[in-house]
């Protein structure tokens, strides 16, 4: 947009120094690249009075150069600027009645950045295809919370991930009233009906680990985790993730940072 408007005030500067009277103010520069000393075409210039309001803009052309004609005799300041650069303003310059300046602008280019999290997400998608995720997820078996939807949620906790992230997933107190993810388990013979409940076991990148009814902590936060499975039954849960001490399902959780790839 920026370059847009440079081009619609160039060539209205463009129409005001062909006409311009004799005792106009000109300045006559060129926009040139402080490292490589090359030009820098489609640079954006303006002329700025004392307040810092522009009074007059241009683009530079091909080699460089540019035109600006102040409005008055008096104090000015020249700003310059283009993509991939450092802005630049310079100045005061004193223009008298009728004069011209000639004028050259150096200005610096800007550090080329990588993005880190193209290379992070490359590295998580191996890690999670070496480990059978996509595997899994494609034959439709349990449930699964990818990064994005991780991203997206924001939870501060494992738990409400889990419950705001797969479906049939409640918190309900364990054995010392600490509310921890579970799963229904049918109900009950007696009269009541109640729903029973079971808590599923954990595996953190292909290692199983238990949650501690005495104090619960989980060994990762949601910020950590790539992916999660969420299988609520034994049926559903993948033959090598059976564990015996399961009551029920099982949920595998797959960190951002891993050494090698799961089982």
């Amino acid at each position: 947009m920026r370059f847009r408007k440079a081009l619609t005030l160039s060539f209205i500067l463009g129409m005001t120094v062909l006409g311009r009277p004799a005792n106009a103010q000109t300045i006559l520069g060129r926009l040139l690249d402080g490292e490589a000393m090359q030009p820098v075409p489609q640079g954006f210039i303006q002329l700025l009075d004392t307040a810092l309001y522009q009074v007059a803009a241009t683009q530079s052309d091909e080699g460089g150069g540019f035109v600006l004609s102040a409005p008055k005799a008096g104090e000015y300041m020249v700003r310059a600027e283009a993509y991939s650069y450092h802005t630049i303003d310079d100045g005061p310059l004193n223009l008298a009645s009728g004069d011209t300046v000639r004028v050259e602008f150096f200005i610096l280019p800007k550090p080329e950045e990588l993005d880190p999290i193209v290379v992070e997400a490359q590295r998580t998608e191996f890690q999670l295809r070496t480990a059978g995720f996509y595997r899994r997820q494609e034959r439709g078996m349990g449930q699964f919370i990818t990064q994005e939807d991780i991203d997206d949620i924001r939870p501060h906790d494992l738990p409400s991930l889990l419950v705001w992230g797969a479906l049939g997933v409640y918190l309900r107190p364990n054995a010392v009233g600490v509310m921890v993810p579970a799963f229904p388990a049918g109900r009950s013979g007696t009269e009541s009906g109640t729903i029973g409940w079971c808590y599923p076991m954990y595996f953190l990148d292909g290692l199983p680990f238990q949650v501690d009814n005495d104090e619960v902590a989980f060994p990762i936060h949601p910020s950590e985790i790539s992916a999660v499975e969420v299988y609520a039954t034994r049926g559903e849960t993948p033959a090598q993730y059976r564990d015996p001490r399961a009551s029920c399902g099982t949920i595998l959780l797959w960190s951002r940072r891993r050494e090698g790839p799961g089982p």
